[in-house]
């Protein structure tokens, strides 16, 4: 945005009240200086070997640039009436305040910090991935770990007061496999190189360094993949005990490996459980009626508890029920 001689990104756009706008705060970048020299206000696109595109924004729709503070209001019905010459069609307000934001938008503002919370992703050297280099790239950063952002922390936007972004991804549950995810994305920007045109190719992991790579944070409700319910319970607890070709133990599965192991459990090959009361092994995503989880728990609808020599771990137990109430997906 430009106000006179200052110039300043965008990083969100507000409606004030939500509901029915009578004005809009446009939160920028940096700070306002005290001399603006003449008073035109545009919004200046630029744009790579042509000249940068102004829009202008009536004067008389500046309601407040105050110096010193990052935001700037703009009166609402004033946008409504003006239109946009040269660019796109359509009222100022409608390209400031879209229904829908859409990173790259011809027809729409370009927002640098659409969250509003503060953090310029540009500001990690101009790009949410910068090839080479995921500590330099904002998105790596903000699966990783919880961010902090502010004075000290040169990766995100200094001048933000001091605050802590939210791990990504942010939902009730984060359905993936955050170990397997964070090192993938990590090889794959090392990987990268510098106009990204080999984006698309496998990922190196035998070229990956990741000995720099700093700690994952977990955030609990992570994905449980079949992988690692096979390694980690079935195989070394179920599997070399009992549930094995060669056992003398009364059991219809043998857990010879992981595939033939997910199959049984899915009914994909095989009988199903010998006293199962009607239940399969596995039902995807609902553990209460499956005959697995309901035997590793004790549930006396499937008869006595496994294993035999003493319930496992609650952690252990926990995978089991995450990976099934996720789908029992075999990855």
């Amino acid at each position: 945005m430009r106000i006179g001689t200052f110039e300043s990104r965008i990083g969100s756009v507000a409606p004030e009240p939500a509901d029915e706008p009578t004005s809009l705060v446009l939160r920028l970048h940096d700070e306002i200086p005290s001399d603006l020299g003449a008073s035109s206000v545009a919004v200046v696109r630029t744009r790579d070997g042509l000249d940068p595109l102004v829009l202008d924004i009536p004067p008389a729709a500046l309601l407040s640039a105050v110096a010193g503070a990052t935001e700037v209001t703009l009166d609402f019905a004033g946008l409504s009436d003006a239109g946009l010459a040269p660019g796109p069609t359509g009222a100022m307000a409608a390209f400031l305040l879209p229904p829908k934001f859409i990173p790259g938008d011809e027809g729409r503002v370009w927002l640098g910090d659409p969250n509003g919370d503060g953090v310029f992703g540009a500001d990690l050297g101009g790009a949410l991935i910068k090839p080479g280099a995921p500590l330099a790239s904002y998105l790596f950063l903000r699966v990783l770990g919880p961010l902090a952002v502010g004075a000290g922390h040169d990766q995100t936007n200094t001048a933000a007061e001091a605050a802590t972004e939210a791990q990504m991804p942010i939902a009730n549950q984060q359905f993936w496999d955050v170990d397997a995810s964070v090192v993938a994305l990590w090889c794959w920007i090392s990987g990268l190189d510098a106009k990204g045109a080999n984006a698309s190719d496998p990922v190196d992991y035998a070229g990956c360094d990741t000995s720099t790579m700093p700690a994952i944070a977990h955030q609990g409700g992570e994905a449980s993949t079949f992988s690692a319910v096979y390694g980690t319970v079935l195989q070394p607890m179920c599997a070399g005990p009992c549930h094995h070709a060669e056992t003398t133990q009364k059991t219809t599965l043998s857990m010879g490996s992981l595939d033939e192991t997910y199959n049984l459990l899915l009914g994909v090959d095989g009988p199903g459980p010998s006293e199962s009361h009607d239940l399969p092994y596995v039902t995807r995503g609902v553990p209460e009626e499956s005959f697995l989880f309901l035997k590793l728990t004790g549930d006396p609808k499937a008869g006595s508890q496994m294993p035999p020599g003493g319930a496992l771990s609650p952690e252990a137990i926990e995978g089991v029920e995450t990976w099934i109430r996720q789908g029992a997906n075999n990855n």
